[in-house]
């Protein structure tokens, strides 16, 4: 297929996972790459143009996943100015790649680059489930042996004394998360005095339970946290075939077939 046609039908969900279309751009990686760039740096001049585009629009989100399975470098950039964007725009035109995938893309596509993770992480006019991801990216590189335990500790020990504002917020939870999941108890009073504060949301796991588990003879090795952090990206079918929004009927009145990928996630939004 050309691969102007083949980039034409990635615009939109049509209700069916378009396995065919997305094999042929890997196939097609050297010159389908340059259309994805470009997309993206549409996504990152008018992020706004996009959510005008309807909730069926797709291409920019195909274009992530795919740049991610591709390791391409040069997309990089232009990902973290698409999630840098303030507000709640990113949650509309990302949906759920953002809780479920962006740690994961950025990791794929940094190729050793932290900075501009660490500008998002820190950055409080950061969408608060951006920057969360932002952290994820790192304990990702972890499991993929592209980051120490000991930088991401002492990253994290940074993070807990003086490089976030010391406002309740989502990232905290997720650098306390962080923190246990590489059963760092060294940062055990920065984490303490995170609770005391009142950092951390009434539904966040408790103090207790955080000083038990950091106390505990289990170590979460790398293959632990795999379980919970898949590294970088792959396959797109075995990634994103299993979405719900692909086994959908998007003639019916659903108010966002992108919303059906995690309905958890959505809840959240709307509680918080």
């Amino acid at each position: 297929m050309d691969v102007e046609h083949l980039f034409a039908r990635l615009a939109y969900i049509t209700g069916e996972f378009p396995v065919n279309i997305l094999t042929e751009a890997v196939e097609q990686r050297e010159s389908i790459t340059p259309l994805l760039l470009e997309e993206l740096r549409r996504a990152a001049t008018d992020p706004e143009a996009l959510r005008e585009k309807g909730d069926n629009y797709f291409r920019h989100i195909y274009a992530m996943y795919l740049l991610a399975r591709f390791r391409e470098q040069a997309a990089y950039p232009l990902l973290v100015d698409i999630v840098a964007t303030p507000g709640d725009i990113v949650i509309e035109i990302m949906a759920d790649v953002i809780p479920e995938d962006l740690g994961r893309m950025l990791a794929s596509v940094c190729h050793g680059n932290l900075d501009p993770i660490k500008r998002l992480i820190e950055n409080p006019e950061v969408n608060e489930w951006v920057r969360s991801a932002a952290l994820d990216s790192l304990l990702n590189l972890y499991v993929e042996e592209q980051l120490g335990r000991d930088d991401i500790i002492g990253y994290l020990q940074e993070l807990f004394s003086f490089r976030v504002e010391r406002k309740p917020g989502l990232v905290w939870s997720a650098m306390v998360t962080a923190a246990c999941d590489l059963h760092s108890g060294e940062l055990m009073d920065e984490i303490r005095n995170v609770y005391e504060d009142d950092l951390i949301g009434p539904m966040d796991v408790s103090f207790p339970d955080i000083e038990n588990r950091l106390n505990s003879e289990k170590k979460y090795t790398q293959a632990d946290i795999w379980l919970l952090r898949n590294g970088f990206i792959g396959e797109l079918v075995d990634e994103i075939g299993w979405w719900s929004c692909f086994d959908v009927d998007i003639e019916d009145d659903d108010p966002d077939p992108k919303q059906q990928m995690n309905p958890d996630f959505h809840k959240s939004l709307e509680e918080s």
